[in-house]
């Protein structure tokens, strides 16, 4: 017999440990049927609520194109009310935005906005607790930034010319190369050192 559903009524139950009976909705009467195990107990825990500041976790970073570096992410939502019975409240160390860059329309600078970004509760093992969170999903959006700078090739002579011997010159066949990254990281590099 092609089985429905095997439920328990929790209607009107309190918190606290109950024992109820296991139901099964056949689909013919004319057919007799035992459960087993006929009973469940059941914990029923106050719900409480507790507000947690929602961090993001960029996955995928290694995918953005090498001339691309991520400038700014922002949530619609910075906070997030979590809900649930109070031992798994007390496990959740951080609630985190799933921001998936591979997500990403365009692999190119600019502003971007993903819809429906997923919270997640964790411990601080980083396993996952199992909570209600409200709102269960915010919009990020993203800005990316493309920054460049031209400098100049450093060539650093290493070892010793021969007895007698000293350069008198040296050219490369390149004398400067455009460098990707952060605004500050570049603000820092004035030459390439090539030895």
């Amino acid at each position: 017999s092609p089985s429905y559903n095997v439920s328990v009524d929790l209607t009107g139950l309190k918190p606290g440990t109950h024992r109820v009976n296991i139901k099964y909705n056949q689909s013919s009467s004319s057919i007799a049927y035992e459960v087993n195990p006929s009973v469940a107990t059941v914990v029923i825990y106050p719900k409480i609520s507790e507000t947690k500041n929602v961090n993001i976790d960029l996955l995928n970073q290694e995918s953005l194109n090498k001339k691309l570096t991520m400038k700014n992410v922002t949530l619609s939502k910075n906070s997030a009310i979590i809900k649930g019975a109070e031992y798994k409240l007390k496990k959740v160390a951080t609630v985190k935005a799933l921001v998936d860059l591979n997500t990403i329309p365009k692999q190119e600078a600019g502003t971007f906005t993903l819809k429906d970004v997923t919270l997640k509760a964790y411990d601080e093992k980083g396993e996952v607790v199992d909570v209600e969170i409200v709102p269960s999903k915010v919009d990020a959006t993203i800005e990316i930034g493309s920054y460049s700078k031209e400098i100049p090739i450093n060539v650093i002579p290493t070892g010793d010319a021969s007895f007698g011997q000293a350069i008198s010159t040296i050219t490369t066949s390149e004398t400067k190369v455009t460098v990707y990254g952060t605004e500050e990281a570049l603000s820092n590099i004035n030459y390439v050192p090539v030895e």
